[in-house]
């Protein structure tokens, strides 16, 4: 008898993963960010979008994206 196999997801992955192929970033990338603008509020401001895509190396149009999303 075939045993069934399934991962549950966490509804958090499934956004990540989502927004990540949306964006053009990485998972990991858009997991941190996500982090990131959780400790600063639901709409951070476009300053902290550009100090946070230079100091981690992302692309800034990208990061942008991510919040538009």
């Amino acid at each position: 008898m075939a045993s069934a196999y399934y991962v549950q997801s966490n509804p958090d992955d499934q956004v990540n993963r989502c927004l990540a192929s949306q964006t053009g970033l990485t998972l990991r990338q858009v997991e941190f960010l996500r982090r990131e603008f959780s400790k600063h509020g639901r709409n951070p401001m476009p300053e902290m979008l550009e100090i946070l895509a230079v100091e981690n190396g992302f692309e800034e149009n990208k990061v942008k994206m991510l919040t538009s999303s």
